[in-house]
């Protein structure tokens, strides 16, 4: 008996063998994508167990491994500004025909514009991320063209396409967005506003927009929403790339790059860009009719180097400066009476950061200087303003984040950082204010906690992230942000995602003095910084197939000032502090985005309506400072994308927007729309593109803000060559 048993089992057990012998190996296919915004992510590094090789992902992100053995796989995936992953996959047979899909978190720096530091903390629920593959990017001379294709965004230009430009979100004011490069702030101390026309195109590597609900993450100052722009890291290529555009208003651009991938190790990369405009855009008010600004002329200078060294494990040491030389008449409706005011500005910003992205904890190192020089002249003295303005900061910060089981994350940050600022009165000995310094301290914990489909199978996912931060300030009072964002998604033939948000932020506005010639001084908060921000929203979205994405989305908003300076018209009464609620909102959006890949057409629209409270009965009213948004903006995009041609028609529509104290005067609707023709062809050894493009097609006047009128119809010729050089790596495609 036991003989037969002893039979049996070897018999079983060969059979078996046989089997495992029959099939010992076998093969996997999968597709590497961003988990924010669902593109390929060209050029990911991918690595099977413990093999030495590495496979390189191609242009659509896809990749497969061939013999492999029957069981558990992991697989472990890296990519030049992504979290590196590990997931492990079941397999068991040969089947090629099933696609696993791997959705990689995108490592996002974060800053705010008193604490600015590098971070990777997890997203919320509504970032848009533009990388090189996008055609948006590979379409956009400067940095202005690429942001204002984004539906949420609108480009405020200074005059004409290639002059200085602003951003803002939804029709709010540019001084609520808050614009940084490599997580460090490059809003102006004075205005607030930041020109993203001071940043070279050829330099930028990813974008990266916040909407909304970031105010806990990214303090007071981004109201709106956070810009943040990563300039070039390591990429796996070499390329030369020079272009230039010219246009109306006497204007014209050059720019310049290279990006050089040394070896193995270490990559280098460095851009110039130069603009110059004889007549920038002559300010003509039609409504004043007299009123007149003819020293638009402006020279600006903007240069930047890069180099990144990486070490075993994924671990990189990254070096940056960026600087910026700038002379231009001021702008604006404050300055439109004064024919003769100037403002000269240098900025230099250096960072040194060196980051480990381990799979279980990660963390980064990074140093950043920055130094602002500011001059402000009116020849002609209308306005008694001719002053110089002087900033520096030097700041340290650290951001460590550990991946515990089950898709769940803890992220800590500190920072500490000192800032010394003065102004001085160049036409008398009195200082404005006078080495002004802030001692600052931070510290931030968030947990997420999520499903992430990684084999692409139907699923339901949900999503939830907490946080709360602390600040310490020798200006400010504390600061306590607390968030919450929870979102569930169910995929099958649809992906349909729901999404509910809460945040809520303090703090203190700053306290300045502004003296004038004549003595006068007073204190206040002139920059208009929210003392209390506080919102909720819900949305859902669906994803087919064929029809493309869907999206709607309910938004409620509301945020208090404190101690706001309001000019009085009266010598007597300059300077009237007030306290008020104001930007009351609620809106509502629609978003539809539809792709047809066979014909390489991509449309996208929206439709944005948002209804504010109308306090015109308050004794406390906004008056002059807080302008209402527009009630609707609508946002359409078509464009048609192949690899030797580029069409791209753009149209957007804004509703009037009411301001001053009783809304008896608002700013006029409009409707611009864009026409833009580029042929690209390759030919031998070098890539060459050609864009005309038509601003303002129906050649309307209007204005975004009083007294600051847009020019009409414009016209702009661009043509950019690039050299690919050939390295030790793969090439791959941007």
């Amino acid at each position: 008996m036991r003989l037969q048993q002893t039979i049996i089992s070897i018999v079983i057990l060969a059979v078996a063998w046989n089997s495992a012998c029959g099939q010992s190996s076998v093969s996997i296919c999968g597709r590497v994508i961003d988990c924010t915004t669902a593109r390929p992510i060209a050029g990911a590094i991918v690595e099977i167990g413990d093999a030495t090789s590495e496979i390189v992902a191609d242009i659509n992100g896809s990749f497969s491994v061939h013999g492999l053995k029957p069981g558990d796989c992991i697989i472990r995936f890296q990519a030049p500004a992504y979290h590196t992953q590990s997931d492990t996959v079941l397999v068991l047979s040969d089947d090629m025909a099933e696609e696993y899909v791997f959705c990689l978190n995108p490592l996002l720096y974060t800053a705010d514009p008193q604490h600015v530091r590098g971070s990777a903390e997890p997203e919320g629920l509504r970032v848009t991320v533009i990388d090189h593959s996008s055609p948006e990017f590979q379409s956009s001379e400067s940095l202005a063209q690429l942001l204002d294709q984004i539906p949420e965004i609108m480009v405020n230009y200074t005059g004409s396409k290639l002059g200085e430009a602003t951003v803002s979100v939804k029709g709010g004011r540019a001084k609520e967005v808050l614009v940084l490069v490599n997580g460090v702030s490059i809003n102006s101390p004075i205005t607030g506003v930041a020109d993203i026309n001071s940043i070279a195109m050829s330099s930028v590597s990813r974008v990266e927009f916040h909407e909304g609900g970031v105010s806990p993450q990214f303090g007071s100052g981004a109201v709106g929403g956070v810009l943040n722009i990563i300039t070039n890291s390591h990429r796996g290529i070499s390329t030369l790339d020079a272009g230039g555009t010219t246009g109306q208003y006497h204007s014209s651009l050059w720019n310049g790059g290279a990006n050089l991938h040394m070896n193995e190790r270490s990559s280098f990369s460095g851009s110039y860009s130069g603009y110059a405009a004889a007549n920038d855009f002559m300010y003509d008010d039609p409504k004043l009719g007299v009123v007149r600004r003819a020293n638009a002329d402006i020279r600006r200078a903007i240069g930047s180097l890069h180099g990144t060294y990486s070490l075993d494990n994924g671990r990189s040491f990254r070096l940056a400066y960026h600087r910026l030389d700038q002379n231009n008449g001021l702008p604006g409706f404050i300055y439109a009476l004064s024919t003769h005011a100037r403002k000269n500005e240098t900025r230099d910003i250096l960072s040194a950061e060196f980051s480990n992205p381990n799979s279980l904890f990660s963390y980064m190192l990074r140093y950043s200087y920055r130094s602002n020089n500011q001059t402000f002249q009116d020849t002609a003295n209308f306005f008694e303003m001719n002053a110089a303005y002087f900033d520096k900061l030097h700041q340290v910060s650290v951001d460590g984040n550990l991946d515990l089981p089950q898709q769940t994350r803890i992220d800590v940050s500190g920072t500490i950082a000192r800032e010394k600022f003065s102004m001085d009165n160049l036409l008398s000995e009195k200082a404005f204010f006078d080495d002004v310094t802030e001692d600052r301290a931070s510290i931030a914990v968030s947990l997420s906690a999520n499903r992430i489909i990684a084999q692409g199978r139907p699923d339901v996912s949900v999503d939830m992230l907490v946080r709360l931060r602390g600040d310490y300030s020798s200006l400010f009072r504390p600061i306590h942000s607390p968030s919450i964002q929870i979102g569930t998604s169910f995929r099958r033939w649809v992906d349909i995602r729901g999404d509910l948000s809460y945040s809520k932020s303090y703090r203190a506005p700053l306290y300045s003095s502004l003296f004038w010639n004549d003595g006068f001084a007073a204190v206040g908060n002139p920059n208009l910084r929210p003392e209390r921000i506080e919102e909720s929203s819900a949305g859902a979205g669906f994803a087919f197939p064929i029809l493309g994405e869907l999206r709607f989305e309910g938004r409620y908003s509301h945020t208090s000032y404190r101690d706001l300076i309001q000019w009085q018209k009266t010598i007597a009464d300059r300077f009237s502090p007030a306290n008020l609620d104001g930007a009351v909102l609620f809106t509502k959006s629609l978003g539809v985005r539809w792709s047809l890949p066979l014909l390489n057409l991509h449309v996208e629209y929206s439709n944005l309506d948002q209804i504010s409270r109308d306090r015109s009965w308050e004794r406390t009213h906004h008056n002059k400072q807080l302008i209402f948004r527009p009630r609707y903006l609508q946002h359409l995009n078509v464009r048609y994308s192949s690899s030797h041609l580029d069409l791209s028609y753009r149209l957007r529509s804004v509703s009037k927007r009411y301001y001053r104290a009783e809304n008896t005067k608002w700013l006029d609707g409009f409707t611009v729309a864009n026409l833009s023709i580029a042929i690209m062809n390759e030919i031998k050894w070098f890539r060459l593109r050609l864009e005309y493009e038509l601003g303002n097609m129906n050649n309307e006047e209007y204005m975004l803000t009083d007294r600051y009128p847009l020019p009409g119809q414009t016209w702009s010729l661009t043509a950019r060559v690039t050299v690919p050089l050939r390295s030790n790596q793969r090439e791959v495609e941007r």
